[in-house]
């Protein structure tokens, strides 16, 4: 997990890498595992909150603001193979994941985060109606299948659909 700070010394940890599943099927925030993906928003939310759900510590899905507020601390900086990341445009570095494993490419890490750009699209916690045809669910972030995406990218997709492209990501608050 990746610390952010926020206002007035108060912050959340954006996970490091996509939600992944160990090899008992827990969900994890680590590398190297296999990325969670199949699955609805609102069951996204649901193990968003399994991740540490005791003590003073609590987890949840990153949300939109906390998307973009990311994306403005890592803009600009060196990705993991020396580049000035550019959270606007696709860097290529979807074709250098699989879309399998979490943190599986150095070209799509950037300030210590992994997979904003080239692994899964990741659902956060906002809905939108944009069709008419009842709530999407809105993903961010690039995705392996497509050459074009970026890290800011926003998209969106029916909510109770299980869809294979899409992950999540998990935040934390120390309270």
């Amino acid at each position: 997990m990746k610390k952010i700070q926020l206002f007035h010394g108060t912050g959340f940890y954006f996970g490091r890498f996509e939600a992944g599943k160990d090899s008992t099927g827990k969900l994890v925030c680590k590398k190297d595992v296999t990325v969670w993906s199949n699955i609805s928003q609102s069951y996204a939310m649901n193990k968003a909150k399994e991740l540490k759900p005791t003590g003073s510590v609590r987890s949840a899905l990153v949300s939109g603001n906390q998307w973009d507020y990311v994306m403005g601390c890592v803009n600009g900086k060196p990705d993991g193979v020396g580049t000035p990341f550019d959270v606007t445009k696709s860097g290529g570095r979807s074709s250098a994941t699989n879309g399998k494993t979490t943190g599986a490419s150095k070209a799509d890490k950037v300030y210590n985060i992994y997979d904003l750009e080239g692994n899964f699209q990741e659902y956060d916690t906002g809905i939108t109606n944009y069709y008419n045809s009842g709530p999407e669910a809105i993903v961010r972030g690039g995705c392996h299948t497509r050459s074009s995406s970026a890290a800011s990218a926003y998209d969106f997709w029916f909510r109770a659909d299980y869809q294979q492209s899409y992950s999540f990501r998990c935040i934390l608050y120390v309270l």
